[in-house]
């Protein structure tokens, strides 16, 4: 199944599932799936984005993204997110489609294909002010992991 058709499949199926949460708050489940060192796992992940409850930032290059990505994920390339996090909340919401990130917001995690650039953008987000209480969120296994998993789970499905 190509990456594309794993982005729609997953993407239907969470529709059905969506709880929502207040702006950049964590239900009480959801903060309970996040670890104190700021990782998110695949398990986490698919709850946070069953539930609604997560900000989720692909800095990947939009070529990568291009290829698939990750439902709910909203694409702001590493070398452009220290620029992004500082427009204005109209701007930020005008240029991504999304809300701004809020310093105080305990939702925000950050994935790339493999967890490295990820780490970047975390310093990007502890630098900018976002760094209380391990704010940022780093999803480790990236794209990689979840294009893995979903392939996984859909063959497990298909039995």
């Amino acid at each position: 199944m190509t990456s594309r058709h794993l982005t729609n499949h997953v993407t239907e199926s969470n529709q059905s599932n969506t709880i929502m949460s207040a702006p950049g708050e964590s239900s009480s489940s959801a903060k309970s799936c996040y670890n104190n060192k700021g990782i998110v796992t695949y398990k986490c992940l698919k709850k946070l984005l069953a539930e609604n409850d997560i900000q989720l930032f692909d800095v990947r290059t939009r070529q990568e993204v291009a290829a698939g990505k990750i439902p709910g994920a909203t694409n702001i390339p590493l070398d452009e997110l220290q620029e992004a996090l500082s427009l204005s909340p109209d701007e930020f919401q005008k240029k991504y489609n999304v809300r701004k990130p809020g310093l105080d917001d305990g939702n925000i995690t950050v994935h790339c294909r493999s967890g490295m650039r990820a780490d970047s953008a975390i310093q990007i987000f502890n630098n900018l002010g976002y760094k209380r209480y391990f704010r940022a969120h780093n999803f480790t296994g990236g794209w990689t992991e979840w294009q893995k998993a979903m392939e996984a789970d859909m063959a497990a499905a298909n039995e």
